[in-house]
């Protein structure tokens, strides 16, 4: 990246390296080992997270406004948070009041003058005294380990809309799943919540199902699939599910079945 920045060859290329695949995977597995939890539970980021570190993060934005809006005064701007669904059961209410702090209250003074809140959600998630309770061994998961719940969109647009007085886009929200059935019956009780909202007066101006296409998760490649399209990496070829159907036909008739 430094050669090409100095003027190195054109023909430079950026991507990921594939050959590397084999050595992270040896080193999730002893990180697995050492923090005596799954391979797909280590955090793969390194978050900036202390107080100067999301102070700069926060701060880049604010600036990044100011300037965009100096070139381009008409442009909406705004950010867009992931948020779980923060419950709890008796004992565990102090705990749940602050992870939504910490992973939303107190960013609302970076806030204030977007012109609107963008959105992503996924499930929700319990806690007890003791901090953040395990999915249940009864309860649906997804390919994520989450809980299916797909109310829990519903309950995060009304927490984010109680704390902040925003237009709300959904730029976020799905299930990986390989039974396209459950896809169907997330969007259905997802879009029920959504219109709940808009039916009490909650500014919802849009919803962006995750994702289009069997997509690359991140560090979990190919494996958790999301897409309403179902993609085949040997040819790329493009196949509808189902579930795209049916979001499109929601869509077409603006009517929640």
């Amino acid at each position: 990246m430094k050669q090409y920045q100095q003027g190195g060859s054109a023909a430079g290329q950026l991507g990921m390296n594939m050959d590397f695949q084999e050595q992270m995977r040896d080193y999730y597995a002893e990180l697995s080992k050492a923090f005596g939890i799954p391979p797909m539970e280590v955090h793969t980021f390194l978050s900036p997270r202390s107080e100067k570190g999301l102070h700069i993060i926060f701060q880049s934005h604010v600036e990044a406004r100011a300037a965009i809006r100096q070139v381009s005064p008409n442009t909406k701007i705004g950010l867009s948070m992931s948020l779980f669904d923060f419950q709890s059961v008796p004992g565990g209410e102090e705990q749940a009041a602050h992870e939504l702090h910490e992973e939303f209250l107190q960013f609302l003074p970076y806030m204030e003058d977007d012109d609107f809140l963008a959105l992503q959600n996924y499930s929700r998630e319990i806690y007890g005294p003791d901090g953040l309770i395990p999915v249940p061994a009864d309860r649906e998961r997804t390919q994520m380990g989450y809980e299916f719940y797909p109310e829990a969109l519903e309950n995060v647009i009304r927490c984010a809309s109680k704390h902040l007085n925003k237009p709300i886009i959904v730029t976020e929200n799905g299930v990986a799943t390989d039974d396209d059935t459950r896809r169907v019956a997330f969007i259905d009780r997802a879009l029920k919540g959504v219109a709940a909202c808009i039916a009490d007066g909650i500014p919802v101006k849009g919803y962006l199902h995750w994702s289009l296409l069997d997509n690359f998760e991140w560090q979990l490649g190919f494996s958790k699939r999301f897409g309403l399209i179902e993609v085949d990496r040997q040819t790329q070829e493009r196949t509808p599910k189902p579930s795209a159907y049916h979001l499109g036909q929601i869509a077409r008739a603006n009517i929640i079945y």
